[in-house]
């Protein structure tokens, strides 16, 4: 993948997916059939390279659930389905206005 998500499958159907960067950024992503539950979603520098990491591991959608809102666990929820995080780390993150 363009060399971009480093994809360990830690148990069947359960990832951890890394990617490069200074601040060592990685989510955990759930499959169910073409489904996923991503726990935090990454930086996601890049739709392209979103769409890659979606067709290998046969996810057609998916929802996210933040951790807390840094730019580092927020970057793919634009492409989900649904997103849950708590109202503080939404507030916070419109704050701080990280993109």
């Amino acid at each position: 993948m363009a060399n971009w998500y480093s994809i360990d499958e830690v148990k069947p159907d359960v990832f951890v997916v890394r990617e490069p960067s200074t601040v060592d950024a990685s989510f955990f992503v759930l499959r169910s059939a073409d489904k996923g539950l991503f726990i935090d979603s990454g930086i996601g520098l890049s739709d392209t390279l979103a769409q890659e990491f979606l067709t290998a591991l046969k996810i057609n959608e998916f929802e996210v659930l933040n951790t807390h809102a840094h730019y580092d666990h927020v970057g793919l929820n634009h492409l989900a389905r649904r997103v849950l995080i708590s109202k503080t780390e939404w507030e916070k993150y419109q704050r701080l206005e990280e993109r």
